[in-house]
């Protein structure tokens, strides 16, 4: 089964990202923009205008996994309060709650000077060219080879020596 990851433009310069089967993509927006079923804490505080983009179809780990890469990414970009998608679905915002916050974000405030700087227009035009959108996909790609390269070696490096201690 493939997976499809997207993102949102949501009222109030708010994103959100999030997954799900290819097929069910359409239903989903259509879920999302319906106030009366409850999606996402996020997205029934802050409703969808947009949906800004979708990433190409993968299966279900992969998809997760660029799921919280690209959520994490826009944190960094725009502030911990910005986005929500991935592991960070929780309604809670604010300094107050930062419990939640990764610790490789810690030091991210609750919205950058990036994010404090944009008009709604503006805010809209510059996530919708935003270059997370084309480079996490193409890092998360060299990433996973790197790591799948790696576990190869490591197998294999792992087998030779089991081969050796059985041989002698």
């Amino acid at each position: 089964m493939k997976y499809v990851v997207y993102v949102l433009l949501l009222e109030q310069k708010r994103l959100y990202i999030g997954m799900t089967k290819t097929w069910r993509l359409q239903t989903r927006w259509e879920e999302h923009v319906d106030p009366s079923f409850p999606t996402t804490k996020w997205t029934t505080k802050y409703p969808p205008i947009k949906k800004i983009h979708v990433f190409e179809e993968c299966d279900f780990l992969k998809a997760k996994r660029l799921e919280h890469e690209v959520c994490e990414a826009f944190m960094r970009k725009y502030g911990t309060d910005s986005t929500r998608g991935g592991r960070w679905n929780m309604y809670t915002e604010g300094p107050l709650y930062k419990w939640w916050v990764p610790s490789n974000l810690s030091s991210t405030p609750c919205f950058t000077d990036l994010h404090l700087s944009l008009s709604v227009r503006k805010f809209a035009l510059f996530v919708e060219n935003d270059q997370v959108l084309s480079a996490i996909p193409w890092i998360f790609s060299k990433v996973q080879s790197w790591r799948e390269r790696t576990s190869l070696r490591l197998a294999l490096i792992e087998h030779r020596h089991s081969i050796r201690e059985c041989s002698s």
